[in-house]
């Protein structure tokens, strides 16, 4: 598959502290079962999603919790009542069915949110994707971004990121 619906991974997936202990990113089940420890970030972002902004850039060093962070955020706002998907890494970004998804929860009054980790890789697909979304005036679809500083900061961005989003450094 291409993602992952969050609210069903928050009650499906099992809790592993092994795998966390190991040096794995926790999963939805790992924060639902309380075996991460929430940063400040986490509120305050998901806050700003639900109000008023479109997109959430996380970045920062590998390893400094940035997929947790985004994670727990995505899992705040799915139980606050929005369809919260996780992209699959691995997998290839396909901008147009995420457009269809933004039109039709335009359509229907609700929102969602898709989290795009290693963001870097898909980058020229997203750019289209929030250039779509700008031009069509959707906001029902917010975007929480990942990627490692290295790799995020040389890249060309779509300027709507900027300035319907804010960057967030972690270390």
């Amino acid at each position: 598959t291409t993602c992952c619906d969050v609210l069903g991974a928050l009650y499906d997936q099992k809790a592993d502290f092994a795998r966390i202990f190991s040096g794995y990113a926790p999963t939805y089940g790992d924060i639902a079962a309380g075996l991460t420890f929430e940063r400040e970030l986490s509120q305050s972002i998901s806050n700003e999603l639900n109000e008023n902004k479109q997109y959430s850039m996380i970045i920062g060093a590998s390893g400094v919790g940035k997929t947790t962070l985004c994670r727990q955020i995505l899992a705040r706002l799915s139980k606050a009542g929005l369809y919260c998907w996780e992209h699959n890494v691995d997998a290839p970004f396909l901008h147009e069915e995420w457009v269809d998804i933004a039109t039709r929860l335009k359509r229907i009054g609700k929102f969602g949110c898709l989290l795009v980790d290693d963001a870097h890789v898909h980058l020229p697909k997203i750019n289209l994707l929030v250039e779509n979304l700008a031009s069509n005036d959707n906001k029902n679809l917010k975007v929480v971004l990942a990627s490692a500083k290295n790799h995020w900061r040389p890249r060309v961005k779509n300027a709507s990121l900027f300035k319907e989003g804010a960057v967030y450094e972690v270390s």
